[in-house]
């Protein structure tokens, strides 16, 4: 977002610009070039009036000023002002005011060109031209060398000229004059102006002639001419009881101007219209615009800010974070988002300018306060983790000493007393042996699971290929038994932690073995996808397959989708494997049809993505 200071719009303009409260008349915004051009500081310009800038014989015009403002819209041609620089140097200026709203209050927004030293006959001197316009209407008898002469003089001016005597008689009309109007200087020279273009007679512009030359004046303004719908800067000088006028064609500039005040007010309206405090500083720290949100969220008043040094206003900052990251990015050019606490908490982006910052904030605390409580909660949720797995890892191991009393004493049991036990007591016996041994499975696997996820060792170079060999090598009898077919093409070294690694992938395969279909020998195979951020495992197989709404639930620790004479297992399996791969950063999902297969899918992010 673009502000006074940055803004192409108005900071940047070339040509001097300047903001006044429409009321008191002071200045409250300012651009460089203004500054360039009259000599002050930014200081010392916004802390004038605008009669300051003009000398006292001039003091006056500013209550026509406001006069034309109170009666038109849009953009308006103030006219011609005499201005006084720091230094005293009197200019000539033309002042081009549109109306604009800031800070809440109605404002203009003034743009002047120094016309000093242009025009030279017209502007410079003319008190030449005062001279020369009478003799034109009086002094005919005046020999052809003088009229020649003055006919040099008035011609060598570039912008359409004429002039009129005190009964308001043409006394000359230039070329130019001819061609924007479309009348001839023959056609003209002697007859009454509001004769010949009556278009004028009761506009503003008769107004304006009449005054100037009863009252000696001299003015400039821009006229919309409803003879032919063209705009005109008009500038009128009295000679001689009547008026010497000079204009040209400005539906261009015109145009354009209205198009860049538009633009102007509408990025103003925008800055003012955003969610986010925003401001802008120079390079001195000087805070060139403070929008009404970021008045409401520090509750500072933009009025105590425009035009001071930011660290003046506030003091106690210098040792935040901002102040630190604010010459940071003047420093280096690039732009800084960082979080900053000043009473309340703030999301910070800091963007470079040409000349200085345009800053956006945020209040973020409530986020903020839900980040610290949930800061808190994942604290003792850890702490409730860790007891809860050393309590596991404790209970798995005490409970294994009593199964194992367990187990003995009914192997005993059914040897010493076979010949005098039935085949019922018999089969008692075997049920709670199972029981034994599937309970001792399930402690081993809790202990297991209580180990899963925090890895004692650094991440390392694993070698895929020896995870392989190895399950190989571990499984050889199930693989033979069941005629199992291990598609497993050269895999990559990765960066990882072996030993949950490698429980995963053993995990996975040994599932696919298990869950293989009646009569179809499993076929499996393992691919490993190089992707810019991670390795992306897939284990493919031919088994049963798995329906949709078990997708999910295979992975709840003690889950089992079927009962334990069609397949072993105590259901945690699928748990271990999901809280090893997501304690390394990464994710596992599948896809699955029921009788056709099923494909896990789990990635290892890059140590730069981890």
């Amino acid at each position: 977002m673009e502000t006074f200071d940055y803004s192409t719009l108005f900071h940047h303009n070339p040509l001097p610009n300047w903001v006044y409260d429409a009321e008191t008349l002071d200045i409250c915004a300012v651009n460089q070039a203004a500054l360039d051009h009259y000599g002050y500081t930014r200081d010392e310009f916004l802390g004038l009036n605008i009669r300051d800038l003009r000398p006292p014989e001039e003091v006056h015009r500013v209550a026509e000023i406001r006069h034309m403002f109170d009666n038109q819209v849009g953009n308006l041609r103030l006219g011609v002002f005499t201005h006084r620089k720091k230094d005293g140097t009197l200019i000539q200026v033309e002042a081009n005011g549109h109306k604009v709203e800031l800070h809440g209050r109605p404002c203009v927004l003034v743009t002047v060109i120094d016309v000093t030293e242009s025009d030279y006959h017209l502007r410079k001197h003319p008190d030449q031209l005062t001279d020369i316009e009478p003799r034109i209407g009086r002094e005919s008898h005046y020999s052809g060398l003088a009229e020649l002469k003055v006919a040099e003089i008035l011609a060598s001016i570039s912008d359409a000229f004429y002039a009129v005597d005190r009964n308001w008689r043409f006394t000359y009309f230039n070329k130019e004059a001819e061609r924007l109007l479309g009348r001839s200087a023959d056609e003209v020279i002697g007859r009454d102006i509001w004769e010949v273009f009556p278009a004028v007679v009761g506009t503003v512009l008769e107004t304006l002639y009449r005054r100037v030359a009863e009252h000696d004046l001299r003015h400039q303004m821009e006229y919309y001419y409803p003879g032919d719908g063209n705009w005109y800067d008009v500038s009128v000088y009295p000679s001689g009881g009547g008026v010497s006028v000079y204009f040209k064609n400005i539906n261009e500039r015109r145009a354009a101007a209205e198009a860049l005040n538009k633009a102007y007010a509408e990025k103003i309206s925008i800055i003012e219209s955003i969610g986010d405090a925003f401001f802008t500083i120079d390079r001195d720290f000087t805070v060139t615009y403070w929008n009404h949100t970021a008045e409401r969220l520090l509750g500072v008043n933009r009025t105590d800010l425009i035009g001071k040094n930011l660290w003046s206003v506030f003091p106690d900052a210098v040792d935040l974070p901002s102040y630190r990251y604010y010459h940071q990015v003047l420093e280096t050019g690039h732009p800084a988002t960082f979080e900053d606490y000043y009473g309340v908490w703030l999301e910070v982006n800091a963007y470079p300018a040409e000349n200085g910052l345009s800053v956006f904030f945020r209040d973020i605390t409530l986020r903020k306060t839900h980040e610290q409580e949930m800061m808190a909660l994942n604290a003792e949720l850890k702490r409730s983790n860790q007891q809860l797995e050393q309590f596991a890892f404790i209970t798995s191991h005490d409970l294994q000493e009593p199964l194992r009393m367990i187990t003995s004493f009914l192997n005993q049991l059914e040897r010493k007393y076979a010949d005098q036990l039935d085949e019922r007591a018999r089969q008692y016996i075997g049920f709670a042996t199972d029981g034994a041994v599937r309970m001792k499975q399930i402690i081993m696997d809790l202990l297991e699971y209580s180990r899963a996820g925090h890895p004692d060792e650094t991440a390392l170079p694993v070698d895929l290929n020896g995870i392989i060999t190895d399950y190989k090598v571990l499984r050889s009898r199930v693989m033979h038994e069941k005629n199992v077919v291990l598609h497993v093409p050269e895999l990559p070294v990765v960066m990882g932690y072996k030993a949950p690694l490698t429980q995963t992938l053993h995990g996975l395969l040994d599932n696919a073995i298990k869950y293989a279909r009646e009569g179809v020998p499993p076929e499996i195979r393992l691919q490993v996808e190089d992707t810019p951020e991670a390795w992306v495992f897939h284990v493919l197989d031919n088994g049963i397959g798995i329906e949709p709404q078990f997708h999910e639930k295979i992975f709840i620790i003690f889950q089992r989708l079927h009962n334990r004479d069609q397949y072993g297992g105590t259901g945690i399996g699928l748990a271990i494997a999901k809280k090893n791969i997501e304690s390394w950063g990464g994710r596992i999902w599948l896809d699955s049809k029921a009788g056709e297969g099923t494909t896990f899918h789990f990635t290892l992010p890059k140590p730069d993505h981890a």
